[in-house]
This record gives C-alpha cells, sequence and structure tokens, in this order.
C-alpha cells in the first residue's frame, strides 16, 4: 500500500499444485518524498517481481493475507491448503 491508501498489484502467477515457497519482501520508503520503497515476490527462491519507486514511508504492514481475498467468479470452486505460515522482520526464509 502507498502513502495515498492505493494498493501496490504484481502480476499474477500460475503455481502448480504443489509444496511452494512463497516470499514477499517490503522495504519502505527512506524518507518522506523519497519514493524508494519497493516490494519483491519470490517463488521457490526465484524472484518473479519487484515494485519500486514506492511512496509507502508513512505506513507499515499490519497484516498479511492468505488465500483468495476478491475477484473469485462464480464459476471458480475448490480448496486452498496452506501446510506453514512463517515470518521475518529482517532476515530471508527461502525455500
Amino acid at each position: 500500500m502507498k502513502d495515498t491508501y492505493t494498493y501496490l498489484n504484481s502480476s499474477k502467477y500460475l503455481i502448480s499444485n504443489d509444496w511452494h515457497v512463497i516470499e514477499i519482501e517490503w522495504q519502505t520508503a527512506s524518507a518522506p518524498g523519497a519514493n524508494d520503497g519497493f516490494l519483491t515476490l519470490w517463488i521457490d527462491g526465484v524472484l518473479k517481481e519487484t515494485i519500486g519507486s514506492a511512496d509507502n514511508d508513512t505506513l507499515t504492514i499490519d497484516e498479511a493475507r492468505l488465500g483468495a481475498t476478491s475477484g473469485i467468479d462464480t464459476g471458480t470452486s475448490g480448496s486452498m491448503y496452506f501446510d506453514q505460515f512463517e515470518s521475518h522482520r529482517d532476515t530471508y526464509i527461502g525455500p
């Protein structure tokens, strides 16, 4: 999320019906107006996307949501299973 309370969205990535490690790195902007914050998305230890130039110096992460949170069409069905959730403040988790 940016200081304007708008979201930063990544692309969508297809993964198989198997065990995966999904990691998100978030860095706040270094100062008001610096707009140098970023988010990175890693899947199974491979960098998939970096969203840079984020104006996010006044906000912090206070929640994480797992699963489909919106935009589910009526033809979609099934279950999502999460075996584990791990969160680190300062270190890489990795596969």
